[in-house]
């Protein structure tokens, strides 16, 4: 097999919806500021901030957010899912977390991977239906992280 048609099935393999984010209106309402895929929203009657990448849009899609110090995943599976998530940045290393009914926590070391990165796979399987994976964009997510460091973010 030559390398031209192994890279090919590699891309392929590797493909998911590149849909652009979408958030509420509420969200957008009581954002701080937009970097990239990423909007940070003030919490209002609560002295933190949360960044997002979202598809409201679609809810077939997973959303990303980092809220209190961790990076988590929001599975909209209502069947569930089965087995672990299975997330990568890049062609980097492979992890693996359980499922917590409807969401996942990405390990601490995700963070400076994703801060390095350009795009974070998440692979699952919900239940009855074949493995997927979904990118997310990783364009403005150090500067969403630094955003959360916001005077308006702790008052």
């Amino acid at each position: 097999m030559n390398l031209g048609i192994v890279i090919i099935l590699f891309l392929f393999s590797h493909s998911a919806v590149a849909e652009s984010p979408s958030w509420e209106k509420w969200e957008k309402d009581n954002s701080i500021a937009r970097h990239g895929s990423f909007l940070v929203i003030d919490q209002p009657d609560e002295p933190f901030c949360y960044l997002k990448q979202s598809y409201y849009q679609n809810t077939n899609l997973m959303e990303l957010a980092r809220v209190k110090g961790n990076t988590r995943l929001t599975l909209p599976f209502l069947s569930g899912v089965e087995g672990d998530v299975i997330y990568w940045v890049d062609s980097g290393k492979k992890y693996s977390i359980p499922v917590d009914r409807y969401s996942a926590v990405l390990h601490e070391s995700a963070l400076s991977e994703m801060k390095a990165g350009n795009v974070l796979f998440v692979q699952v399987k919900p239940t009855g239906e074949k493995s997927k994976v979904q990118r997310f964009r990783l364009n403005g997510f150090t500067a969403a992280v630094k955003s959360l460091q916001d005077p308006k973010c702790s008052d």
